[in-house]
């Protein structure tokens, strides 16, 4: 973090002792202090003082309580009261008496997270989403290591052809040798260029986030108040994962994907002894069993894919014209979501849910089902 610069800060607008001393919150400001300062030592420089104390604790406090709200409402979708910062009030006012300058850091700091946040915070979505694509970012990095290797072994391939193998000696493997290299190399630089066109947007946005947690870890309240926020966010979860509608399922999906994802990036781990509660009827009577994260997200992925696969079955069973049920799937292959898979292998899905279904209708209803499988593979 960079230093703060409390001990520069101007105090050329910030009036006389008397005026220091006409503002009650100031003089009540000054019972917080608790020294055994004589009456003669408490002279207008150590007034001046406590007043630029008291002034970065009027603006700090709630700059930083309003980043902590702003944050989690928007990076969890909760919202915490008021009451649940209050111990940031308290942590500022012990900072501002005994360590202003590192106060003064923090404000920095905070100011220049929410200005770089707020530069880059259009092309945050389109990043997250390319990175979910392709299988998030630890692969991708991988993808660009092996890419970079490949066409490292591949110009030394390249080097040795041209070094060794003469036209004189060997001319057609010469010239089909290097009639590929263009071509490898081509398909190389593409790749690598698709990877690093998310990857380079990806640097600035962790190099941002990194400003947010040099914020979280220097505040001494924000653990206990991100403790709040995973319990408040478990509990959305268990909410949203009691929905057993295909939306309700699908968003809680995705928001089981998020808390992972804000894990690996923040220092809290908003999953952690995470466990979903399922009630069922048996013999017995009415039972409750556990499921881990992993066993709640199979069972959410089973529900979904199974009510994605009615949702298809109803649709070929309510219509009778080839126009009228690919108007239906048109909709859905248009944004395909089931669960947690990755758009191709969403519609993979999909297409394969069709084919099963088609082996139990009638012939024209298979040929209906057969005709649009056709289509949507041969449209890219």
């Amino acid at each position: 973090m960079r230093e703060g610069h409390f001990s520069d800060m101007s105090r050329e607008a910030g009036g006389s002792p008397e005026q220091y001393l006409n503002d009650p919150k100031f003089v009540e400001f000054l019972d917080s202090y608790d020294d055994d300062l004589d009456f003669d030592a408490l002279g207008p420089e150590q007034l001046a003082e406590r007043h630029e104390a008291f002034e970065l604790a009027q603006s700090v406090g709630p700059e930083i309580k309003k980043l902590f709200k702003e944050e989690i409402a928007k990076q969890l979708d909760i919202q915490m009261d008021d009451a649940e910062f209050a111990a940031i009030d308290e942590y500022i006012q012990r900072e501002v008496r005994e360590n202003p300058e590192a106060l003064a850091t923090i404000q920095n700091e905070a100011r220049q997270y929410r200005e770089s946040k707020e530069m880059i915070e259009e092309r945050e979505l389109e990043v997250e989403t390319l990175l979910a694509e392709h299988g998030g970012e630890r692969k991708l990095r991988e993808k660009e290591k092996l890419l970079k290797e490949a066409a490292k072994q591949g110009k030394q391939r390249w080097f040795i052809i041209g070094r060794f193998i003469k036209p004189s000696e060997d001319q057609k493997i010469a010239q089909e040798e290097l009639a590929t290299r263009h071509n490898v190399e081509k398909d190389y630089d593409k790749e690598l260029r698709k990877v690093e066109r998310i990857l380079g947007p990806l640097g600035e946005l962790r190099e941002v986030q990194k400003i947010r947690q040099d914020i979280w870890d220097a505040i001494e309240p924000a653990r206990a108040i991100m403790e709040r926020a995973r319990e408040l966010a478990q509990e959305k979860l268990q909410q949203l994962g009691s929905d057993e509608s295909e939306t309700g399922t699908q968003k809680a999906l995705e928001y089981l994907a998020q808390l992972r994802t804000l894990s690996e990036q923040q220092g809290t781990d908003y999953l952690s002894d995470f466990t979903y509660h399922v009630e069922y009827e048996s013999g017995d009577g009415s039972k409750t069993v556990e499921l881990s994260e992993d066993d709640f997200e199979e069972e959410l992925q089973l529900r979904i894919e199974t009510k994605v696969a009615d949702t298809l079955e109803r649709s070929i069973r309510e219509v009778n014209r080839y126009d009228a049920f690919a108007k239906k799937m048109d909709k859905i292959f248009k944004d395909p979501k089931v669960g947690l898979r990755r758009p191709g292998e969403a519609r993979t899905f999909l297409i394969e849910s069709l084919r099963d279904i088609a082996k139990n209708v009638r012939p024209g209803k298979r040929a209906i089902i057969s005709m649009y499988i056709t289509q949507i593979e041969n449209t890219k």
